[in-house]
């Protein structure tokens, strides 16, 4: 049965959030959408990763090799390489062509947390239980560099646009830092009772960091300054992305919703119930059509986007 959940005018466009499908026995634990399309690669609960073709929820390929659960995962910009980062600490690159793996990086002592490639797709970067901060060149996979959290629990982490330089969310109540050539240069603080950041995003030259007290913040990375607080989730926000075109933030919860809101408005436009209690991953496929999240069954589900594509 399709659900229309939310109708709302932005520039003239009505925005539509409907519930296509609910993928029964796909139980992912992280996404990555493709660069370009409707793909999308999805780490699943048995170790396993699926390429997946939202349009149809088709499986493309399937990837195989990780000891445990793949709780990290990215799409390189050219599209040609997928990179995982399990429990164990194991970051794998895969060609995202055959399914094969190509090489294995163990650096990491603990689980793997984020993983995000540069913009030029050199580079990938992770964080980690281990509460550090890991470079690596992606023709090599060579460690370029490492940054050691010394308590902060660094978490979600995000290069920022057209640039090495990096937004990152900390869990100790450190809030958000910014860093510049592996050097702290500003630490971006939501509120006198900051309890810490999950997730961090980025487009253009705004971020969004989804916070530990039950909010998403909307910053501006010129100048550091809080653009808007977004407000309406009960409990801890656990992820945060930016549409493709930058105008909607999809953000989740343990309060068991997602919300996608308006951007520059700063408006919820929809609430997705019934959605993991662990806080759902998050991913907007490259053309803007789909929203995938995961239900409090832990099943996969897809919600088609209308209207913001212009």
């Amino acid at each position: 049965m399709l659900t229309a959940l939310c109708l709302l005018s932005i520039a003239q466009s009505t925005v539509k959030v409907t519930t296509i499908k609910t993928v029964v026995g796909v139980n992912p634990v992280a996404y990555a959408p493709a660069p370009k399309g409707s793909k999308f690669v999805a780490s699943l609960e048995n170790s396993t990763l699926r390429i997946i073709n939202a349009s149809d929820r088709m499986t493309i390929r399937t990837l195989v090799g990780h000891p445990q659960p793949a709780m990290a995962v990215a799409w390189s910009p050219n599209g040609k390489l997928i990179a995982s980062g399990d429990e164990s600490g194991r970051v794998f690159f895969w060609d995202a062509s055959s399914g094969k793996k190509i090489r294995e990086m163990r650096t990491h002592t603990k689980g793997v947390h984020t993983l995000c490639f540069n913009a030029a797709g050199t580079i990938l970067l992770s964080t980690g239980k281990d509460d550090t901060l890991r470079f690596y060149f992606t023709s090599t996979g060579k460690e370029q560099k490492v940054v050691y959290g010394k308590g902060a629990n660094l978490y979600g982490a995000r290069f920022m646009a057209g640039s090495n330089k990096v937004i990152l969310g900390t869990l100790d109540g450190g809030g958000t830092w910014l860093l510049s050539s592996f050097i702290r240069t500003k630490t971006l603080n939501a509120s006198m009772n900051d309890k810490g950041v999950w997730d961090v995003d980025v487009f253009g030259g705004r971020a969004v960091s989804a916070q530990r007290e039950g909010t998403a913040v909307l910053w501006n990375l010129s100048t550091g300054a809080k653009i808007q607080t977004l407000k309406g989730h009960l409990d801890w926000v656990t992820f945060a992305r930016f549409s493709p075109n930058g105008k909607l933030v999809a953000t989740s919860s343990t309060d068991q919703t997602v919300r996608v809101w308006d951007s520059f408005r700063a408006v919820s436009i929809a609430k997705l119930e019934n959605q993991t209690p662990i806080g759902s991953p998050l991913c907007f496929t490259a053309d803007g059509k789909f929203l995938i999240t995961v239900a409090n069954d832990n099943s996969m589900q897809v919600h088609s986007i209308a209207g913001t594509r212009k």
